[in-house]
């Protein structure tokens, strides 16, 4: 199987998704985020975000208070009016700051939630494509792993931010609507002056935007590279070797320090040059005020019967319009030049996934008392929809790896029946795996066909995968109850804890339950309470039970299944051998070549061939390639 990750050297980074956006691609995009954002934020965030549209208004309504406020204490001093009109000029001013304060504090605290929201529902969307996607992808054909990684990190974030912006952008069109007007009314001529004074802003906003984009994936390997060797360093599976081999200095000197060296020094580098660019674009920002205040004063002394009022109206409209202006820009900006981050999140949707499962058939050959039936489940079991012979077979199926140039197999053709006991051996490389990945529907074959009771396991591996119980080579190890790691196979089986121990019996996996201080109940795996893992031939043992315990399936694959186990404990396993598989056929893969005691028939493969097939009789008789194996392997144990 071909790796997911090749070193940066060698690899050219996968093609931008975002380079080049359509308008008709923008607004797609646009509409999808607003579902996206909606979905992730929930309804009471929703209703905080329009409620902000009646909100949106305060800044034009406090500009224009704060004129009449200092045209009515204006005419208080001249005597023109009561200090009363005053007061209440005051005390409407102060009730719309103080609303439109509690409305910034509550947006304050949905935008905090929402953005752990957004995180949230990237991170559960990404595990779901991750889970479903077919698993050539995970090979990272397409740059799936790559891109998946990025969406992860930096476009996550970036996605976040955006889809969470959204609204608030909208509500400061509305605010910069009404704002436009009340200046307007002033002189037209300021809303030009603040737009063009924050437009060097907004261009820095958007290049310096694009640019971190284009560094984030550029480096994106890079980090997936720095990430991968801080993992070796660290986690448990290469801790020992690393320790042991004082490997550390070579992870960390030769592999991970240049790897964060290059991305810090290329994001340093970056963000010098805009905090330098963004100083002057601030400075000619604030001219702002010089020309607007000007204006004022200019029509305050043409007309002095326009008082005081409009100079502040001007100077707090100004003030808020230009914060508008460049929330309003910036938000355009910032979506615009996260367009690319939230295309990379979309795509990674559009990768191939294995489809869903099939809806339940009915079963019109059923009585209508077959519920209460004493023979109900025999009755199912025999008029079951399309009930086909649990059969394998590969018709001259030939399969290379994305990415390989050999291939893994080639022109097999192969009939498994129902009930047969099969071992599938070789030496390393020969295609023995392979032909478990294509018999699961892990892959779909180049050239042939492939079908499980009837049925094609890449096209509905869900109704394959339910006729199958399965122990890989990479068994799984959940940190959880033991309990639990047995029957998460089986998840609807009812938890009979006599069963379950009775089918720990049969996989020498009982006396491992009973040393531990709660029996099935006791956590275990790297992070337990206790510190409580199992040896490697200990998850070994758990993971047989596991297959062994999920009802159903008629075919029970082992890959390697005693790999891990001591000669003792194989010996064990294999002794209740007969008694775990029951009348359910069992394919098991090894390059052992001692489970051949266990079956009536060996395929042997070489070189991605089915080179041998027969009993391991006929074999050994045959003096082929089983037979030099078998004996090669014999010489270890005399």
């Amino acid at each position: 199987m071909s790796g997911v990750l090749r070193p940066p050297s060698s690899v050219a980074a996968p093609e931008r998704t975002g380079a080049s956006i359509s308008p008709r691609e923008f607004l797609s995009l646009a509409a999808r985020s607003l579902v996206a954002s909606y979905r992730a934020r929930g309804a009471a965030s929703c209703v905080v975000s329009v409620i902000g549209f009646v909100f949106a208004l305060a800044p034009s309504l406090i500009a224009w208070l704060m004129g009449a406020f200092t045209d009515a204490v204006q005419q208080v001093f001249e005597g023109s009016a009561p200090a009363k009109s005053a007061f209440v000029m005051l005390i409407l001013l102060m009730a719309v700051y103080g609303a439109q304060l509690g409305y910034t504090c509550l947006r304050s605290y949905f935008e905090q939630a929402d953005s752990e929201r957004m995180m949230r529902f990237i991170r559960k969307r990404t595990l779901a494509i991750t889970c479903q996607v077919r698993l050539r992808h995970i090979d990272n054909e397409g740059g799936f792993a790559e891109r998946i990684a990025f969406v992860d990190t930096a476009a996550g974030l970036q996605v976040a931010g955006s889809m969470q912006q959204i609204a608030l952008w909208l509500q400061n069109v509305v605010a910069f609507c009404a704002l436009a007007v009340v200046l307007a009314q002033v002189d037209a001529w300021m809303i030009l002056i603040v737009v063009v004074t924050a437009l060097p802003s907004i261009w820095l906003a958007y290049r310096q935007e694009r640019e971190r984009y284009r560094l984030s994936r550029s480096l994106a390997r890079t980090s997936a590279f720095a990430q991968m060797y801080y993992q070796d360093a660290t986690r448990f599976q290469t801790l020992q070797e690393v320790r042991f081999n004082r490997i550390f200095p070579y992870l960390k000197e030769r592999k991970w320090r240049p790897s964060v060296d290059e991305v810090i020094r290329l994001d340093g580098a970056m963000k010098r040059r805009h905090a330098l660019m963004n100083a002057g674009a601030d400075l000619f920002a604030g001219s702002v005020y010089v020309f607007v205040l000007a204006m004022a004063a200019a029509k305050i002394y043409a007309d002095p019967a326009l008082g005081l009022g409009v100079f502040t109206l001007t100077l707090s409209g100004a003030a808020q319009m230009q914060s508008l202006v460049s929330q309003l820009f910036a938000g355009a900006t910032k979506f615009v030049s996260s367009a690319p981050y939230i295309q990379d999140f979309f795509s990674v949707e559009e990768f191939d996934r294995e489809p869903p499962s099939p809806a339940p058939e009915a079963r019109p050959s059923e009585c209508a008392d077959c519920a209460a039936c004493e023979g109900a489940q025999a009755c199912r079991q025999e008029n079951g929809p399309d009930r086909m012979t649990a059969d394998i077979t590969f018709q001259n199926v030939s399969f290379t790896y994305p990415g390989a140039t050999k291939e893994a197999l080639r022109d097999v053709s192969v009939t498994i029946r129902e009930g047969e006991r099969v071992a599938v051996v070789g030496r390393n490389g020969s295609g023995k795996s392979t032909f478990v990945n294509l018999l699961c529907g892990f892959y779909a074959p180049d050239k042939g066909e492939v079908h499980v009771s009837g049925k094609n396991p890449f096209e509905e591996p869900r109704a394959v995968r339910d006729d199958l119980s399965a122990v890989f080579q990479d068994f799984a190890r959940y940190e959880d109850t033991i309990r639990e790691n047995i029957a998460i196979s089986a998840p609807t089986r009812p938890r009979d804890d006599d069963a379950m121990l009775a089918l720990a019996e049969k996989t020498d996996t009982a006396e491992v339950i009973a040393s531990r201080a709660r029996d099935l109940d006791e956590i275990v795996g790297s992070y337990s309470e206790r510190g409580n893992n199992l040896s490697g031939g200990q998850w070994q043992r758990v993971a047989i039970t596991r297959a062994a315990w999920r009802d159903g399936a008629r075919i029970m694959l082992l890959d390697e299944p005693t790999s891990a186990l001591d000669p003792k404990a194989e010996a064990e396993v294999y002794r209740h051998f007969a008694d775990l598989i029951e009348d359910r056929s069992a394919l098991l893969i090894s390059h052992r070549l001692s489970i051949a005691s266990q079956v009536e028939r060996v395929l042997v493969f070489d070189d991605g061939r089915i080179v041998e097939d027969g009993s391991p009789e006929e074999l050994l008789a045959a003096d082929g390639l089983f037979a030099e194996l078998y004996r090669s392997q014999a010489q270890w144990y005399q």
